[in-house]
């Protein structure tokens, strides 16, 4: 939800707020991408270290902090370098939560209903996307009507702290919901 989210309101404030080409507006994106290749096999071993929820749970902080700074730092003048920073941050603690909780979603499935469990993961992770994209665009829209000068500036902020606000609630629901596995699950399932 947060990472889709993210995704349009950068391009929108690339693009629209800061005048970018649609291919310069392309490349801005590689540090996030970078970022993301990096974060992926790390959150893989803090995963065997941490465990799911601890994992989780920082991926979550991480992804939140990220967009603060980039909401932050958005109607600065020069804050270009920063945003950018702020986006390699937040996609760090999107692909650092994403990895646990699919390793927690798929966890203890028998062999025959990996795929079937892999399946339903996908189809609630791309609705999630589009409920999560869909409100931070109601929330940019309402936010840009009623704003007045730098209206679009101040709509994408908006945008990006609801955004915060859903990374805010997921480490929420992690922490207070998610069950951490029992040393004798972790064992059983190393030995298998």
């Amino acid at each position: 939800m947060v990472g889709a989210a993210q995704l349009y309101v950068l391009t929108l404030y690339f693009q629209d707020a800061l005048g970018r080409t649609p291919l310069e507006a392309g490349l801005l994106f590689i540090p996030m991408t970078l970022a993301s290749v990096v974060a992926s096999p790390v959150a893989g071993r803090l995963t065997t270290r941490l465990g799911t929820r601890q994992t989780a749970a920082w991926g979550f902080a991480m992804s939140g902090g990220g967009l603060v700074l980039v909401a932050w730092l958005m109607p600065h003048e020069g804050a270009l370098p920063a945003v950018l920073l702020g986006m390699a941050v937040a996609e760090s603690g999107f692909v650092t939560a994403s990895v646990p909780l699919t390793v927690a979603a798929t966890d203890g499935v028998g062999d025959g209903e990996r795929g079937l469990a892999s399946g339903v993961l996908s189809t609630a992770t791309e609705l999630g996307n589009a409920l999560g994209w869909a409100a931070v665009g109601a929330v940019i829209a309402a936010a840009t009507a009623t704003s007045g000068a730098d209206a679009l500036l101040g709509g994408l902020r908006w945008g990006l702290w609801s955004a915060i606000a859903y990374a805010a609630l997921a480490l929420v629901l992690v922490v207070v919901c998610m069950r951490p596995r029992s040393r004798e699950t972790k064992r059983s399932s190393a030995n298998a």
